[in-house]
């Protein structure tokens, strides 16, 4: 945690030299809003739930009772070490993040008038009155397509899977990670979870490029081989390590092409891109921030947005 109370319950705070550190951390929260933010505009009226939109407005009210003491720790440093490089972006993005968090919380509770409950509660006649209105031509009924609907209910199954796959990584949780897998090579789609993990690291990439992040390599591929030790047989150490070191290159799809064709080579991928991507992840944002209460909410915000 970068703030806390003393023994003496006074408020502690930090030296100029956590400048960059804070700075960075206000960035990431501020990306964060706006990734959110962007998802609930786009996601499909009813295609989001309930439980969802319960998550993204704990963790956004929650988050927001820290802002006073990053705007307290700019205007202290402000007094102390006045024109210190970098000290106006974190000022500024502080003042942004109130205004960013309401901005998420303000759609998630406009949201709840077309979530997936909502749905269920209305009868064909008003959502066909509806999308007329919204300008979406004729709906469809949702009787009249059972294989449709039931096609993206499993998307979204696997895709929850996937991010479950990921905290259970997180977390260090082998027991959940083997039981999540064994789901997931249930459901007969274990490529299709692949492509789903691929495009979540696809995601982190791209974020830590965004901010110049400089990864700890060693770092993450000991923790990877760490949690992969307990879930993968030894003799896929090797190939895993391998692997990673195509994953840190950027060159995600060759990686997870070395583990073979077929459903056994895209499940020893997909432990290690999950892995993977736990770690890169964790290794991205603040201390903190990745956690598997936030991969749920990105889990279900990113499959309603490809729904």
């Amino acid at each position: 945690m970068l703030y806390g109370m003393s023994e003496r319950g006074e408020q502690n705070w930090q030296p100029i030299d956590m400048l960059p550190v804070l700075t960075n951390v206000v960035a990431e929260m501020l990306d964060g809003a706006a990734e959110h933010e962007r998802l609930l505009r786009e996601a499909p009226r009813y295609s989001l739930d309930a439980a969802t939109l319960d998550d993204v407005e704990r963790v956004y009210r929650d988050g927001a009772a820290d802002h006073g003491l990053y705007r307290e720790q700019a205007a202290r440093w402000q007094r102390s070490h006045p024109g210190a490089p970098g000290l106006a972006e974190l000022a500024a993005g502080a003042d942004q993040l109130d205004p960013a968090y309401q901005r998420v919380l303000a759609l998630a509770a406009a949201r709840r008038g077309d979530t997936i409950e909502a749905l269920h509660g209305k009868t064909d006649l008003q959502v066909g009155e509806e999308a007329l209105l919204a300008g979406d031509g004729p709906a469809t009924d949702v009787t009249d397509e059972p294989d449709h609907n039931g096609e993206q209910d499993l998307r979204r199954v696997l895709s929850a899977l996937v991010f479950d796959l990921i905290g259970g990584y997180l977390d260090e949780d082998a027991d959940r990670v083997a039981q999540i897998a064994g789901q997931v090579r249930a459901t007969g789609r274990v490529g299709e979870a692949l492509s789903e993990a691929l495009r979540f690291v696809g995601f982190l990439t791209q974020q830590g490029r965004a901010v110049g992040a400089r990864l700890r390599v060693e770092e993450i591929r000991s923790a990877v081989l760490s949690r992969l030790s307990v879930t993968l047989p030894p003799h896929y150490e090797l190939a895993v390590s391998a692997a990673l070191d195509l994953f840190l290159a950027g060159r995600a799809d060759e990686a997870v092409a070395a583990f073979g064709e077929g459903p056994d080579g895209d499940m020893i991928a997909l432990h290690a891109l999950t892995a993977y991507g736990a770690m890169l992840g964790e290794h991205l944002y603040a201390p903190g921030a990745f956690t598997s209460d936030n991969l749920a909410i990105m889990g279900a915000l990113m499959s309603q947005r490809r729904a």
